[in-house]
């Protein structure tokens, strides 16, 4: 196996056909400036700065006026290329007819064509100034390279999943939970190296070493990145603004009055607690508001969180400009901790009701016959993945649906500390869901055909 894909007639059709679809989907549909799009634009110290890098490059070659259109182009190109690469990899791996790859294929381009129907945005992401333009592609050729390591068990296929997490860090923040998984990943590969060849146990404790002195660099190159970007472009030697905001969103959503006492001791951290509170009870933004249920609560954080945000942002702006000298970093840390301790018990059922959205979101639409539909998948694919784990026919099958799996928890998880699990953000893992539920259902109707499935 190597790292890219080899062209033939085949495979040239498939990158022909998927890329043709994408560009129509862009002649359709059009491209759009979404209102987030100028934070990226502006390079905002709130966003990570690798898309902020890419406008600046853009911008560069084809002029502040015209590089919009040329920077689309190659969004839709590179998000036609990493799904050809991640199917035409999962094709050979699975060993399955290669016109399964045009059904695969059409299903990503339908999922992507479908956001304009069922989200609120109603836009493609390739067609539109944001992240997950390139953050999505990047995902899929991530996707591939740490599934062909845990197929394979071999180090450039590491080495190529590693990087691409690198690069998917310093896109969106969100996707830090990648970290883990590498050294996860790392580890498993040794641990199942070990146990096919002969190897002694002090290569085994260099190896592990070697994963976590990685997980340590990439952690520490993705701190630094942000930092010396928004040093260069703003002079402010800072990283990405927004992780803090979002998280007091969450703990200030569900706190109430009462713990306007936390803050008695600095008048401006107090000052800050009483203007974003009385905002909320105001617009009846808080949880004691949400009705019952947990979608209607899920929808209630969803529709307010924005709002809370925007405020809690607008007084960090007002306070760097008025007390310049104040460490708001450290500010913003203390309230964390404060309202999440006194929370603490409301503060986990509201994380609970974020996770559970975010679980049905990574699979399906958000209501209740769909939540009901994901709960099927999600046993469906667990029991598949437990029950014939060590079924040799189902190896390839189960190792991608056990991965998209620990995606899907992981991205949720730690996308539900702050932020409600926007679609967009649950997005990841849902066309490779569905393309590992296709192949194992096309190993079972093979086994079937050949009455192996008895035996």
């Amino acid at each position: 196996m190597i790292l890219l894909p080899k062209l033939n007639w085949k495979r040239a059709s498939l990158l022909v056909t998927v890329t043709v679809a994408f560009f129509i989907a862009l002649r359709v549909f059009g491209y759009k400036i979404a209102p987030d799009s100028q934070v990226y634009i502006d390079s905002s110290t709130a966003v990570g700065p690798l898309y902020c890098l890419l406008i600046d490059l853009f911008q560069w070659i084809f002029g502040e006026t015209q590089y919009v259109m040329p920077l689309i182009v190659f969004q839709n190109i590179l998000i036609a290329y990493a799904v050809f690469s991640l199917v035409s990899f999962v094709i050979d791996s699975f060993d399955v007819k290669f016109v399964h790859a045009y059904v695969i294929v059409l299903g990503f381009y339908l999922l992507f064509v479908l956001q304009t129907v069922f989200t609120v945005q109603g836009r493609i992401p390739s067609n539109t100034i944001l992240s997950e333009a390139i953050a999505f592609p990047l995902f899929f050729l991530f996707f591939k390279y740490a599934l062909a390591s845990a197929l394979y068990l071999r180090g450039h296929y590491l080495v190529a999943a590693g990087l691409l997490s690198f690069l998917l860090i310093n896109t969106r923040g969100q996707l830090a939970w990648l970290v883990a998984l590498m050294i996860g990943l790392i580890i498993f590969v040794g641990v199942k190296r070990s146990k096919l060849e002969v190897l002694s146990k002090k290569w085994i404790i260099r190896f592990i070493c070697g994963a976590l002195t990685a997980g340590i660099v990439l952690l520490g190159v993705s701190w630094l990145l942000p930092r010396v970007y928004n040093q260069y472009k703003s002079g402010q030697f800072t990283g990405n603004s927004i992780g803090r905001a979002v998280v007091l969103t969450s703990v200030m959503y569900v706190s109430d009055t009462e713990d306007k006492k936390l803050f008695l001791d600095d008048p401006v951290e107090s000052e800050m607690f009483e203007s974003v509170y009385r905002f909320m009870n105001e617009g009846k933004l808080q949880s004691s508001y949400s009705p019952r249920g947990i979608l209607n609560r899920f929808f209630h954080y969803e529709k307010n969180c924005d709002l809370i945000q925007a405020r809690i942002r607008q007084n960090i702006e007002h306070l760097a400009t008025t007390m310049p000298d104040r460490n708001i970093v450290a500010m913003q840390n203390k309230m964390i901790l404060a309202l999440g301790t006194d929370n603490f018990s409301k503060y986990i059922c509201h994380y609970a009701t974020n996770a559970l959205g975010g679980l049905v979101r990574s699979v399906a639409l958000l209501n209740k016959p769909f939540s009901a539909v994901a709960i099927v998948l999600y046993l469906g694919c667990i029991f598949v993945t437990i029950t014939r784990r060590k079924d040799p026919y189902f190896h390839g099958a189960v190792t991608l649906l056990a991965l998209c799996l620990i995606c899907i928890v992981l991205n949720v998880l730690f996308t539900s500390f702050g932020v409600w699990c926007l679609s967009r953000y649950m997005f990841y893992n849902f066309p490779i869901f569905y393309m590992g539920m296709y192949l194992t259902l096309i190993v079972f109707w093979n086994l079937f055909r050949t009455k192996k499935i008895f035996t």
